[in-house]
């Protein structure tokens, strides 16, 4: 989505090829060591081991990945060569990419156990401030542009004010929805703790709760991928289509 936006504030039309390898690289990134990893059974959370399934606990697996890496990271440094010469690069876009990739690519390997639960919980933490950067932006052209009906909304967007009000806002609504498991745990509202023991039950509650953010998280990810790529987009039909057309 972010590339995308790039992409089109630029002004500069890329063909399908270009697109094909920005977002294959990307998406490939945070697997190489992560394969290996996971067919050695040596792929922890905590004190967790992450499963594949056993047909693919083989050096295939990992082989294969990083051939597809590699093809990725290759196109996409030749391609982003050839742009340079010609002088059409895209500086924004291509940095985002460079930075993303590099992050995903040493995450699997930055540590063990419980600290590489921690790194790959900062991957997430990074990626949440870049959605409140990204709500508060289309927020806030919204606002300058008398787009906003709601008053409560206007008030927590923009400038000054209203972005602490909005930071403020979204810090609430975390401290709520973290004391609310933090209650169902404690209650064990569904049993969970009853049938499974009270540490694997207070885990549940968690992953129910983060989990339920996430499955919106993704869905929102889908419609802000989807949009940017309408022809007929404009800021009053679609609004978190914002980011990509306004100047």
């Amino acid at each position: 989505y972010l590339t995308d936006i790039y992409r089109k504030r630029a002004g500069t039309k890329e063909s399908t090829r270009s697109r094909f390898i920005d977002y294959g690289l990307l998406m490939v990134s945070i697997y190489p060591i992560a394969a290996y990893k996971l067919v050695h059974s040596d792929f922890m959370l905590g004190d967790v081991e992450i499963l594949i399934p056993d047909f693919l606990r083989i050096p295939a697996t990992y082989w294969a990945v990083w051939a597809a890496f590699a093809f990725f990271l290759s196109a996409w440094l030749v391609k982003t060569w050839h742009e340079y010469r010609a002088g059409t690069v895209n500086v924004p876009k291509t940095l985002l990419i460079a930075v993303t990739a590099s992050v995903a690519f040493f995450v699997p390997a930055a540590a063990e156990g419980e600290r590489l639960e921690l790194a790959f919980q900062s991957v997430n933490a990074w990626h949440a401030i870049q959605y409140m950067g990204i709500l508060w932006y289309i927020q806030k052209i919204r606002k300058e542009r008398g787009l906003i009906g709601s008053k409560f909304i206007r008030s927590i967007s923009g400038q000054g004010r209203g972005a602490w009000l909005f930071y403020g806002f979204c810090f609430a609504v975390t401290m709520g929805m973290f004391f609310t498991l933090v209650s169902a745990a404690n209650a064990d509202i569904f049993g969970f703790s009853a049938k499974h023991g009270r540490d694997l039950g207070f885990q549940q509650y968690y992953y129910m709760g983060v989990l339920s953010c996430l499955l919106i998280h993704y869905v929102f990810d889908g419609y802000l991928f989807s949009v940017s790529h309408k022809a007929e987009q404009t800021l009053e039909r679609i609004p978190f289509a914002t980011p990509s057309l306004a100047r």
